[in-house]
């Protein structure tokens, strides 16, 4: 949370100053290089992708150094930054080189580099010295100027590209000290001056934004006695507007000097050519000889229906009659047409061997989501539930304009490493990693962090808080940007307490920014070529490695990812099991319709079951008093935000207790919206 500039907006302000290129250089990560690839490239703006790295001596000292903090204005950190761009492609894999080593090797409290490591991962990559915290800086804020000065020769002497950065910053003490001292140093060197501008954020307005994502992180106060704050500089990042910067912090250096180290940014920018970010590929299924993945997919799939048919056969007597039979075989193969057409047979034969694996060591697997409508699942056996039977669509599932397929997989929580471990195994662990999660600031959040760092009342930050909709914090990830302001200019309560107290507004400005990165609850990539070579891997050694993507990069990069989540109510389930004597498929075998159960549930107990927890499933089965299984498939989709905001709760609970009568359906919607009472779920 060191900066307040979303992608989007970053790339509209670079097309409105005119600007050709614009570099990321996120701390420590190229976490965000896919979403600021894309954006640039919409507005015509060349992406150069870099990381702002944290230097060390030697990445393998992990103990604090005697006197690496100094208390004071100055600060002597244990590392400094360094500014590396990828001026080629092979700098761009160089780049993600160093970016894994400073993760698996040589992570302390930050992703750390050093020079040694530096120097043999340098090819294409354009090396600038460093912002206020950058290595020579420092040492010179510490009075160590020869030291500072043996640095820059020894950094020049053994790197091919290698420039001296300015970064002008009037009124930050440790800026307008380093500055005279970096110019000479450079002038004595011969080494090339470049000035840059360590943007933050877009526009004026969004300072405050900055200052209180920084205090965030930081756990400081707005108002407060503060430690680390940024000036009031960092947006506008034209030529014209740093040049006047190093005049102020420069009043002795010739302006032609200062100018030119300013020109010098567009030859660096210019020198970094057009980097495509590399492409993954999907493992390939191993088929026998003679067969294709579709091939195969199809033969086990028509198998599989014709087991399952005799199945359900024996079970009902003879239930399964000839036009019955017809309407499955058929659409098993339109959902065949459907997912061969679309090429992800493939995939379908990974999840369903993985699957299959993990049930012959014992362990419970059980598919969530959408994947319950596809007919070729519960065929090969990955799901257990007919979707004719339950009227699931197989299109939530799969359609000709989605290649994305997502099967969720919850295992059991005590063994569902040995996923992980499979998948490594069949595959090459090179070529797996988990998915990252980047976790953005949601209404409520914001307004619990935007309260801490201004101070605000707790009992007015309470208030507000109280009138964010139900449901709007479930999600852990992403969240639905703009629920403050639309309560803050609709709300008549919400406005009131912002007359009392209006630095709370700047809560909403925080919905959307990223809080936080973590690895993601459950996604794990699987690719045909190393991971490392696509993106990043981040998690220090002897923890898991985590790519440097999110799912939907990952996905629109060609990696496949397998959702396997870990639940603990199925190893409850499990351990149930064999307390009992019995087997999963025992459990199948029970019958849905069970009022005993049912009654429980109508009285909001339902505190473990998976799915239907929480305060606003509860609530709705003490009003719907649920009667059918099909209840609760209604109940799953009613606890969520969008029918608890929406009112669709009331009406699907008033008509199906018999106080509002459903409205008439046109024949075309009476097979959709006949089981819902009328109402869209």
């Amino acid at each position: 949370m060191d900066g307040a500039a979303l992608t989007p907006e970053l790339a509209e302000r670079c097309k409105e100053l005119g600007h050709p290129a614009c570099a990321i250089t996120n701390h420590g990560v190229v976490l965000g290089h896919f979403a600021f690839d894309r954006e640039m490239r919409k507005v015509g703006v060349k992406p150069i992708f870099g990381n702002e790295m944290y230097l060390v001596p030697d990445l393998r000292e992990k103990g604090k150094v005697k006197g690496e903090r100094r208390e004071g204005e100055v600060r002597a950190f244990g590392y400094s930054h360094l500014t590396v761009l990828a001026r080629t492609q092979e700098g761009y894999a160089n780049l993600l080189r160093l970016t894994t080593i400073s993760h698996r090797e040589g992570f302390y409290y930050k992703a750390r580099i050093d020079p040694e490591t530096l120097f043999r991962h340098q090819a294409g990559l354009t090396i600038l010295s460093g912002c206020v915290i950058g290595e020579a800086s420092k040492l010179v804020n510490l009075g160590r100027e020869e030291e500072a000065f043996e640095w820059l020769r020894w950094m020049a002497a053994n790197l091919e590209s290698f420039y001296v950065e300015l970064v002008p910053c009037p009124g930050l003490p440790i800026s307008e000290a380093a500055l005279p001292w970096l110019v000479a140093m450079a002038t004595e060197l011969n080494l090339p001056l470049v000035a840059s501008d360590d943007s933050h954020f877009v526009r004026p307005e969004d300072f405050a934004v900055q200052d209180a994502l920084l205090c965030i992180n930081t756990g400081q106060r707005v108002k407060g006695e503060r430690k680390i704050q940024l000036p009031d500089l960092h947006w506008r990042c034209s030529g014209e507007e740093v040049l006047a910067r190093l005049l102020v912090c420069l009043p002795a250096v010739p302006e032609e000097v200062l100018w030119a180290a300013v020109e010098r940014s567009a030859e660096v920018a210019a020198a970094c050519e057009e980097v495509e970010l590399p492409q993954g590929r999907p493992p390939v299924f191993q088929v026998p000889s003679g067969l294709t993945a579709e091939a195969l997919l199809q033969q086990a799939a028509r198998e599989g229906l014709w087991d399952r048919l005799l199945a359900l056969d024996a079970l009902a007597g003879g239930w399964v009659a000839e036009p019955r039979a017809r309407e499955y075989s058929q659409r098993l193969q339109r959902e065949l047409d459907t997912i061969c057409g679309i090429e992800l047979a493939n995939y379908i034969l990974v999840v369903h061997d993985l699957v299959r694996e993990m049930r012959a060591r014992g362990i419970l697997v059980v598919p969530r989501g959408s994947a319950g409508g596809s007919l070729v699942l519960w065929a090969l056996g990955v799901t257990v539930v007919d979707p004719i039977q339950h009227n699931l669509p197989f299109e939530r599932f799969c359609d000709e304009n989605k290649r994305d397929l997502d099967v969720d997989l919850d295992f059991q929580h005590d063994r569902r490493t040995e996923a992980f471990e499979y998948l490594e195994g069949k595959y090459g662990a090179e070529n797996c990693a988990h998915v990252a999660n980047v976790v953005t600031f949601g209404a409520r959040q914001a307004l619990l962090d935007a309260g801490k760092v201004l101070e605000a009342p707790e009992g007015l930050v309470a208030a507000l808080a109280h009138l964010v909709p139900e449901g709007e914090s479930q999600d852990a990830g992403l969240h639905d940007v703009g629920v403050l302001k639309r309560l803050f200019d609709s709300h008549p309560t919400a406005r009131k307490v912002l007359r009392l107290c209006p630095d709370l507004a700047i809560a909403a400005r925080l919905e959307g920014h990223v809080r936080n990165t973590s690895i993601h609850a459950g996604g794990f990539l699987v690719s045909a070529r190393p991971i490392h070579e696509v993106t990043a891997l981040m998690g220090k050694e002897g923890e898991a490695k985590v790519a440097s993507l999110t799912k939907d990069e990952a996905a629109a990069l060609g990696l496949l990812k397998i959702d396997i989540l870990s639940s603990k109510t199925l190893t409850a389930v499990a351990e149930t099991l064999r307390e009992l004597g019995q087997s999963p498929e025992w459990l199948y075998a029970l019958p849905l319709e069970d009022q005993d159960a049912f009654a429980l549930m109508a009285e909001g107990r339902n505190l473990g079951l998976f799915q239907i927890q929480g305060t606003a499933a509860g609530r709705i089965m003490r009003e719907l008093q649920p009667k059918t299984f099909g209840d609760f498939t209604a109940i799953s989709a009613m606890a969520r935000p969008g029918p608890l905001q929406s009112g669709g709760v009331k009406r699907f609970v008033d008509r199906a207790r018999g106080r509002e009568q459903p409205p008439p359906l046109h024949p075309l919607l009476e097979p959709i919206l006949g089981r819902t009472q009328g109402v869209l779920l």
